[in-house]
């Protein structure tokens, strides 16, 4: 009765169901997922909104101004990403313009009851207040508490990468510490490649994963790997890796198979390492009988 599938399913639906209606998000501290995140004390809306947004809505009830479209669209907007996963921020647009709507209607409402000058130059001054503050935030604080969970830092690896690899044969792309698949993409769109020769998958190796998922693991001379030292074994003397800013290139690799040279650290703004550019090359000692 109490601990089977459709039971917990049901209410996993619920609960990701009534976390679209939850103030904290919107208001106090934004997404705790990471990509998605907001400078620390920031929601999505505004905090002066939520009390436009209750005026609004007591405006709105009381003198009948809601057509069964806006309901509809209030109480339907958030089924979609309830049966996906749990409740995310980016699914969660899909309520917008209607708090503004509301918010909009409240500001109205408060100017109509206190048509007062103080009132109005009150209001204005929170407003404009807010949003300096969250540019200052969002322009200052925000890059360097935010850079790597935005994937800071492929457009200064590639700029770099473009200037060397003519020099190699053999390019790997491995920042295991993103936990990012879509390595390709960044590839594509700072190197710009023939479109046509990738969209015919002239030399390109993709591979079909779970869930349908595609997987590209190489484009010509560009593998993308999860972590490099899975493939050590493998590479080529003298090969071009892009690890990212947690890999230890004084570390020996596996079996000391070959050495790692550091040619570039791309950093965050806040100077920690976003990506580090090396050279691989063969352990003249290395003998795959040890």
């Amino acid at each position: 009765m109490f601990y089977n599938k459709p039971l917990t399913f049901g209410l996993t639906i619920v609960k990701n169901y009534i976390n679209h209606f939850s103030t904290t998000p919107y208001f106090l501290h934004g997404a705790e997922y990471g990509p998605s995140g907001m400078p620390k004390g920031w929601g999505f809306m505004y905090p002066f909104e939520f009390g436009l947004l209750l005026i609004g809505a007591y405006v709105m009830i009381r003198r009948q101004m809601l057509p069964a479209v806006l309901v509809l669209w209030l109480f339907l907007y958030g089924l979609p990403s309830s049966l996906a996963a749990e409740t995310h921020i980016w699914r969660m647009l899909t309520v917008l313009p209607l708090p503004q709507i509301a918010a909009g209607i409240g500001l109205i409402a408060l100017i109509k009851k206190f048509p007062y000058l103080i009132v109005k130059v009150g209001l204005v001054g929170i407003i404009v207040f807010s949003g300096f503050q969250f540019m200052l935030d969002y322009t200052g604080y925000f890059p360097y508490a935010q850079a790597a969970n935005s994937y800071y830092g492929f457009r200064e690896t590639y700029a770099y990468v473009k200037t060397i690899e003519s020099e190699y044969d053999y390019i790997v792309i491995a920042p295991t510490g993103l936990g990012f698949d879509q390595l390709y993409i960044y590839y594509l769109f700072y190197m710009q490649p023939d479109p046509r020769t990738y969209q015919l998958g002239e030399d390109v190796e993709r591979l079909v994963g779970e869930q349908g998922w595609v997987k590209v693991n190489r484009i010509g001379k560009w593998h993308f790997e999860s972590d490099v030292r899975n493939s050590v074994f493998s590479l080529p003397d003298k090969t071009l890796v892009v690890t990212d800013g947690s890999f230890n290139e004084q570390e020996p690799l596996p079996k000391k198979v070959m050495f790692a040279r550091l040619l570039q650290t791309i950093p965050y703004p806040n100077g920690n390492p976003a990506f580090k550019i090396l050279e691989l090359t063969k352990n003249p000692d290395y003998s795959p009988e040890e």
